[in-house]
C-alpha cells in the first residue's frame, strides 16, 4: 500500500473549468437559475437588497421543503462577467459604480451601500441591460 502525498500549503484542485460547484440549500426555499446567492449557516440562500458579498449563482432550479436541504449546482462569481436587468433606467455615467442588490436577482443601480456588483458595461440602456461583476469582499 502506498503513502496518500499530503498537499504543502494550498494546492489547487479546480482552476478554470472547475468554477461549478454543488452546494446545499436552506430548508424551506425556492432557488430560480439566475439568482444571486449567500450563505446562511452553511447552507445557500437567495440574496436580498442587504447583501454584502455574493459568492455563487444559482445554475439551476430548485424547490427545498421545510426541514430539508437539496443540492444545487452553482457557479462560483471570482472572475466571471454577468448580465443583469437594474431595477430602473441606467446611465453611462454609471459603469465603474459599486451597486447594491434590489434582491436576488436584480440589480439596483441606485444604490451604492453594501457594493456587491461592479457595473462594467450599459449594454441596452432602453431595456436596462447591465454588464458586470460580484465584488469580492477578500480578494
Amino acid at each position: 500500500m502506498s503513502a496518500v502525498a499530503l498537499p504543502v500549503g494550498f494546492e489547487p484542485i479546480q482552476y478554470d473549468s472547475g468554477k461549478v460547484d454543488t452546494l446545499l440549500t436552506v430548508a424551506d426555499t425556492t432557488i430560480t437559475k439566475g439568482d444571486a446567492l449567500d450563505f446562511s449557516s452553511g447552507y445557500m440562500q437567495r440574496a436580498t437588497s442587504s447583501t454584502t458579498e455574493v459568492v455563487y449563482v444559482a445554475l439551476e432550479d430548485v424547490t427545498t421543503a421545510a426541514g430539508a436541504h437539496e443540492e444545487i449546482e452553482c457557479v462560483r462569481t471570482r472572475g466571471v462577467k454577468f448580465r443583469n436587468v437594474c431595477n430602473s433606467t441606467v446611465t453611462q455615467a454609471k459603469v465603474g459604480y459599486k451597486a447594491d442588490l434590489t434582491d436576488h436577482d436584480t440589480a439596483n443601480e441606485a444604490a451604492s451601500t453594501n457594493d456587491v456588483f461592479l457595473i462594467t458595461k450599459v449594454e441596452d440602456a432602453t431595456n436596462k441591460i447591465i454588464q458586470g461583476e460580484f465584488v469580492q469582499q477578500v480578494d
